[in-house]
């Protein structure tokens, strides 16, 4: 069971890392399309690319924050963890450490909040069309500020450390995103070896 634990949180480290180097992209992206819009540059490329990125975002940080018992998300991997405390030496203080992890995800305002939006987007404008959004995309008020995003993306990252450090795991993947698109325009979108 050890090992099956183990394996798990590493995943949901890759998931992380894919997350936070989505977020590192799509901040990348607004920063070249403030200063690209004014030369009107690839413009429907860069209304796109942002839209498509925030998407994505929403999308793995819906699923990260699923209610469904059966699905993978980070209170499932809280109340795994909880479940098997008896293979660490110091369960209690582990224990106390993930029930204020589960608490803050109800409790906390701003991460509640946060969490709270993403689940109304995956319901209303992501898995299902629905009739008020899609007939008025400008109905939809359900913006998520970007510190929202990087606080949600921070309390995963606290959670797995915790987890993982608790349960001895190695993590292999790093954020890895280095302004990529900076490099594909100085190269002239050209990859060279």
């Amino acid at each position: 069971m050890l090992e099956n634990i183990k394996t798990e949180i590493a995943s949901y480290y890759d998931h992380y890392v894919y997350l936070a180097d989505m977020i590192e992209v799509y901040q990348h992206l607004d920063k070249v399309l403030s200063t690209v819009q004014k030369e009107s540059i690839g413009i429907n490329f860069l209304k796109i690319t942002p839209a498509a990125t925030i998407d994505s975002m929403m999308m793995n940080l819906s699923r990260l924050f699923d209610d469904d018992k059966k699905s993978k998300s980070i209170p499932q991997l809280i109340d795994k963890c909880r479940n098997h405390s008896h293979l660490l030496d110091d369960k209690s203080s582990f224990k106390k450490e993930l029930d204020e992890f589960k608490d803050a995800i109800k409790t906390d305002e701003c991460l509640s909040s946060a969490v709270e939006i993403i689940k109304m987007r995956r319901d209303k404008l992501f898995a299902h069309n629905n009739e008020k959004f899609f007939n008025e995309p400008n109905k939809d008020d359900s913006y998520l500020a970007m510190y929202k995003i990087w606080m949600l993306r921070d309390f995963i990252k606290k959670v797995l450390l915790f987890c993982g450090k608790s349960f001895e795991v190695n993590f292999t993947k790093n954020i890895i995103y280095n302004s990529d698109l900076n490099v594909l325009q100085k190269n002239g979108g050209t990859h060279h070896t």
